[in-house]
């Protein structure tokens, strides 16, 4: 495969950020962008070198509160994020969400490390997630 930066995956390639052995319920997912399910320990770093662009996908089993967002964030240093990507879930029942691909800042075409965030939440509904895959090509 080549890796430079002008040249993409040959085909997109799924990366796993969330996938619990059983369905994991974010109890009042807040309004304010919140890193996912309050903790840091789901952060890792990722090359993202030959990547041009990215999506997100979420599998829900129970609904957010309507337009609520998870969204895929990117690091040099874990102090400042940036968004790489987001999904808009609905307020109805289980569903795969799948964002537009967006594409990759240069600076996020490196070693960077990502995490997840949640926004828009209504600090009242339980979201149940089962599988969060970041897409890249």
């Amino acid at each position: 495969m080549n890796q430079s930066k002008d040249k993409h995956y040959e085909m997109p390639v799924f990366i796993s950020l969330w996938q619990p052995s059983t369905p994991y319920a974010w109890t009042n997912m807040p309004a304010a962008l919140t890193e996912f399910s309050g903790t840091t320990r789901l952060r890792f770093k990722y090359n993202l070198t030959s990547a041009s662009q990215a999506r997100i996908i979420v599998r829900i089993e129970t609904a957010p509160f309507a337009n609520a967002k998870i969204k895929a964030q990117y690091s040099l240093d874990e102090t400042t994020w940036l968004d790489l990507c987001s999904v808009t879930m609905p307020a109805t029942g289980a569903k795969t969400n799948i964002g537009n691909w967006t594409d990759i800042p240069a600076k996020a075409q490196d070693d960077v490390f990502i995490r997840l965030a949640g926004q828009d939440g209504d600090g009242v509904a339980d979201p149940t997630f089962t599988t969060i895959c970041l897409q890249v090509r």
